[in-house]
């Protein structure tokens, strides 16, 4: 969708300019599928979600070696309450609109977990986690586009946190 490339332009113009002051840093790219399908095809559809993002970013000039990618299949799916509260707290969208989302929230939720995360992680820190989630994209799925439908404002910068993290390992299930 043209909102995420628009992300990922934005996302890569910021983390160039980041490496010149932190060159050893990297993006974690964590790819995700929702619930539907086997496991070893959930698995794989996420590889390939990941490595399409990774290859995006590196060819707006991210280097390859600044990029780490896993992929989760369905471990870490988004819950129907966690998206209901990212649609709660949304300051974008009227409460029509709202309610629309939330009166279809199994349809949202499932695009949600057709997704890849991106963190940034510097010298063994990483970033806030901050599910990605665009108003507009899941007005989209539930039919024509809103009049008056405000666009989602996306985080410009990249902040690390100062807490160490404890690294995820991929599931070999």
């Amino acid at each position: 969708m043209e909102s995420q490339q628009e992300t990922l332009f934005s996302l890569a113009s910021a983390f160039k300019k980041y490496l010149a002051d932190r060159p050893n840093a990297h993006l974690v790219l964590e790819g995700h599928a929702d619930h539907r399908g086997k496991a070893k095809f959930n698995e794989a559809l996420s590889e390939r979600r990941v490595e399409i993002t990774r290859r995006f970013l590196v060819g707006l000039g991210i280097p390859a070696a600044n990029l780490e990618t896993k992929a989760y299949g369905i471990e870490e799916n988004m819950t129907k309450e966690q998206v209901k509260q990212l649609v709660e707290q949304h300051s974008n969208l009227s409460q029509e609109q709202k309610d629309k989302i939330l009166s279809n929230l199994r349809v949202v939720t499932l695009a949600q977990n057709r997704r890849v995360d991106i963190t940034l992680s510097s010298t063994g820190r990483q970033s806030n986690r901050q599910f990605a989630f665009n108003a507009e994209d899941s007005l989209t799925l539930l039919g024509p586009k809103e009049k008056g439908a405000k666009p989602a404002t996306k985080k410009k910068t990249i902040e690390p946190v100062e807490q160490p993290t404890a690294e995820r390992k991929p599931s070999t299930d």
